[in-house]
C-alpha cells in the first residue's frame, strides 16, 4: 500500500469545487500518510528550480526522512537544482541527512528566513519556478499558525507558479481513513485538467521508495 496520497488543487469556483476542498481538509486531518496537493502552470520540465520552504522543526517530523529524497529525486529527475527556504538549524538537518548517506546535497539556501513572510518569500522565486511548501497537521511539531490558510496564502503571491504543498506522513493510526475508501485521486482531481495530465508522471516518481537507496 502507497504511503502518498496525490490529490489536485482545490479551487473555490463552485460547489463542486467546495465539496472537493472540504473532502481535502478531511483526509489529511484523518490519515497519517502523507498528502501532496498539486497545481501545475508548466510541464514538469518546463520549471527553471524548485524552490523548497520548510518550516522550523520539519526536520523533527517522521515523514522528513521520506519527503526529502523523494523531493531530491524529483530534481534530479527533471534535471533542475532546489533552494531551500529554511532555517540554519533545519539546513544542517538536510545537509546531514546527505552525509549520513554519503550522498552530495546539490541544496543552496537562503540567506534569509521567516516562514509567515510570503513578501520575503517572493525574492526567491521566479514564475517558472515549482513551490514546494512543507506543511504541517495541527497536531505536529512543526506546525504553525500561518500554514492555517496557506493554500490561499500561496495562491494570492504566487499566481504564475506550479505549486505543491507536502503535507508529511505522520505516526497516527488511520483509523478513519477507511471512511473515505471510496474516494481516490481521480475523483478529487475532476475538473483540474492540468494534474489529471500531469498527475500520474509525477505520482509515479513520488511514490517510489527512496527512501531505502
Amino acid at each position: 500500500m502507497t504511503d502518498t496520497i496525490m490529490i489536485g488543487w482545490p479551487r473555490k469556483t463552485g460547489l463542486i469545487e467546495r465539496f472537493i476542498e472540504t473532502k481535502t481538509a478531511s483526509i489529511i486531518s484523518r490519515t497519517s500518510k502523507a498528502v501532496y496537493i498539486c497545481h501545475f502552470e508548466h510541464s514538469l520540465v518546463g520549471h527553471k528550480k524548485i524552490v523548497l520552504v520548510i518550516p522550523p522543526l520539519g526536520e523533527l517530523e517522521p515523514g522528513f526522512e521520506i519527503w526529502l529524497p523523494k523531493i531530491n529525486t524529483l530534481a534530479k529527475e527533471l534535471s533542475t537544482n532546489i533552494f531551500c527556504y529554511c532555517n540554519q538549524t533545519t539546513q544542517m538537518a538536510v545537509q546531514e541527512y546527505f552525509r549520513h548517506r554519503k550522498h552530495k546535497c546539490g541544496f543552496s539556501f537562503s540567506d534569509e528566513y521567516n516562514l509567515p513572510d510570503m513578501h520575503l518569500l517572493q525574492k526567491y522565486v521566479t514564475s517558472e519556478d515549482m513551490l514546494i511548501y512543507v506543511a504541517a497537521r495541527r497536531s505536529s511539531v512543526s506546525y504553525d499558525n500561518c500554514m492555517e490558510d496557506i493554500q490561499e496564502r500561496l495562491d494570492r503571491q504566487f499566481q504564475k507558479n506550479s505549486k505543491i504543498i507536502i503535507y508529511p506522513r505522520t505516526h497516527h493510526i488511520d483509523s478513519k481513513f477507511s471512511e473515505y475508501s471510496d474516494i481516490n485521486s481521480e475523483t478529487l482531481n475532476q475538473g483540474f485538467e492540468r494534474v489529471q495530465k500531469i498527475g500520474r508522471e509525477l505520482g509515479n516518481l513520488l511514490k517510489r521508495d527512496h527512501h531505502k537507496s
